[in-house]
């Protein structure tokens, strides 16, 4: 999923995708899933909204994949604070002709890749090729992720880390309401981990579709990322409260498997006063799919 990725201007956070039950009518409301004591009238609706992504996850987690992609990658980071926060705690000043000298407030990158993804008997296989950085022409083999806010792999899985069968005994699940998104009609489930975070067990916010379980969007919660500390001591240093997004979504859909479209992180901090602060942007855009083998075995 996400991790974090160290670069000349310091540690950067980690930036890491529906269920549905199909025939019952659920309200709006928040309904905790309280699996133990048997007391929930909703139980039936979640323990099949459960055992059926728990399928689908086990389908995802077992199909043989062969594809490739166009993977556009955007990001942006603003260092004017941290440059300001460098100056107000360390002596070491860079002058010139009396004046404060200061870097480019603004870091803008943007590259294109060809992302091939292959999976077979349970061993993954991600491979670039550099096509383009930042408009220029390239034809790199081989390439890595050159991104630096954010290092991210395996978005596909997402869904395996929330829902998998094995797995759903370390959550407590809520439905929050139906809605639409992109005209199909989703329910919404929170999964909160019952662990602490410092366990670094995702936790998020789930978008299922109605017709099949799918999972088409994942919002992430961000304390769950994997250097989470790094995000509140910068927040620490601003004197401020990290407002950190990140969304996973998934809209092409082939053989029953939804495979990625959007991946977006938004690293944000507020004031006592309001006032945001968006530090980095990370957007990644999926496109051009070519499928050479979507290979699943339907499980019941």
């Amino acid at each position: 999923m996400r991790s974090p990725k160290a670069k000349s201007f310091d540690s950067l956070f980690h930036n890491f995708s529906i269920l549905i039950w199909g025939f019952l009518l659920l309200s709006g409301e928040h309904l905790l899933i309280q699996q133990k004591t048997g007391h929930n009238d909703d139980e039936p609706k979640i323990s099949l909204i459960l055992k059926k992504t728990s399928e689908y996850c086990r389908r995802l987690e077992n199909a043989a994949l062969d594809f490739v992609c166009l993977e556009e990658i955007h990001e942006k980071i603003d260092l004017s604070r941290d440059f300001v926060s460098q100056l107000s705690t360390s002596p070491e000043r860079i002058y010139h002709s009396e004046r404060v000298i200061m870097p480019d407030r603004w870091v803008e990158n943007r590259y294109l890749y060809d992302f091939q993804f292959t999976r077979r008997d349970n061993k993954v296989k991600e491979q670039r090729i550099l096509l383009q950085e930042n408009g220029r022409k390239k034809n790199e083999p081989n390439a890595e992720l050159r991104t630096q806010v954010f290092h991210f792999e395996n978005i596909l899985f997402g869904p395996i880390w929330l829902l998998k069968k094995e797995y759903q005994k370390f959550y407590e699940y809520n439905i929050i309401k139906e809605e639409l998104l992109n005209g199909l009609r989703t329910i919404v489930i929170l999964a909160e981990s019952k662990e602490p975070f410092e366990t670094k067990i995702h936790s998020g916010k789930i978008w299922l579709s109605v017709d099949n379980f799918g999972i088409l969007k994942i919002e992430w919660k961000p304390q769950s990322f994997g250097n989470y500390q790094t995000i509140e001591k910068r927040a620490e240093r601003y004197r401020a409260q990290p407002a950190i997004k990140s969304i996973s979504e998934y809209g092409f859909e082939k053989n029953g498997i939804y495979f990625p479209s959007r991946d977006y992180t938004e690293e944000a901090y507020v004031t006592k006063k309001g006032k945001k602060f968006i530090r980095s942007k990370t957007a990644v855009t999926y496109s051009n799919y070519k499928f050479f083998t979507v290979e699943t075995e339907v499980i019941y």
